[in-house]
């Protein structure tokens, strides 16, 4: 089992690192996408990332100062670096060595610009959405240069997993990066809903911590059987028969 996640914009380089990372498997890849990105003038890529000007003083600070190989003096383990909702919820300081093992095996980051990521991967401050649409020798936009080689990626792991399944916990944006049928598997995905003066609908912040908190809880209680992930209780949310099918798994809360 498998489960993918998005990364998040938010971005933090600490000195708490697991004791055991490693380069992206992509990052030659992640070359080429920088290089395109150094042909930009600041004025075109502020267009192509729809970004203000201090966020583009940003990223190209982060283009050009890219380097490789990634070390731990200039970059930090994936997990720990992204910030965002989600990703508060993942309680890494609290990880030992083997938290971070089975989150190696059963974890994956999709990424802009990494492409598919392990969570003890290194990585340097980047900004770059994987609904870009950045022209490339493959395509249009990123999902042309990315999706074949993720979902390749993704079967040859599934592969080697006792229970098949790719467990869908990423934004959509994210998500479409993905071939579904393609992949080799179950494909389920996994979806967070809050009940508020009796209307039961998706709340993006709520969603996006809660995805962040079931990734934790997955991690921590070492599931890998697709009934056991029905146990996910965290923050007042259950699991909900009624909402669920063969390919979703429901979970609610009441914010009343």
């Amino acid at each position: 089992m498998i489960i993918i996640v998005s990364p998040s914009k938010t971005q933090t380089f600490t000195n708490r690192q697991p004791a055991d990372v490693r380069q992206p498997e992509l990052i030659d890849r992640a070359e080429q996408l920088i290089a395109i990105l150094k042909s930009f003038s600041p004025e075109d890529l502020a267009t192509l990332m729809k970004t203000s000007e201090r966020l583009t003083a940003q990223t190209i600070d982060s283009i050009t100062g890219f380097q490789t190989p990634h070390t731990t003096d200039n970059s930090s383990a994936a997990l720990t670096v992204f910030q965002g909702a989600a990703y508060t919820a993942v309680d890494t300081d609290s990880y030992n060595k083997n938290d971070y093992l089975f989150a190696d095996r059963h974890v994956r980051i999709l990424s802009g610009l990494y492409g598919i990521l392990r969570p003890t991967d290194l990585i340097q401050p980047y900004r770059l959405e994987m609904g870009t649409r950045l022209e490339t020798d493959r395509g249009a936009s990123l999902y042309d240069f990315w999706g074949e080689t993720i979902t390749d990626i993704l079967n040859r792991e599934l592969e080697q997993s006792k229970e098949r399944c790719l467990v869908n916990c990423a934004s959509q944006e994210y998500a479409n990066v993905i071939r579904p049928k393609k992949i080799a598997a179950d494909l389920i995905t996994v979806s967070f809903k809050q009940r508020k003066n009796d209307r039961l609908k998706t709340i993006a912040v709520h969603a996006k911590r809660a995805r962040g908190r079931f990734v934790d809880y997955v991690i921590r209680n070492r599931l890998t059987n697709m009934k056991k992930l029905q146990s996910f209780n965290e923050d007042g949310y259950c699991f909900s028969t009624a909402l669920s099918s063969d390919t979703e798994l429901v979970f609610q809360k009441s914010l009343d």
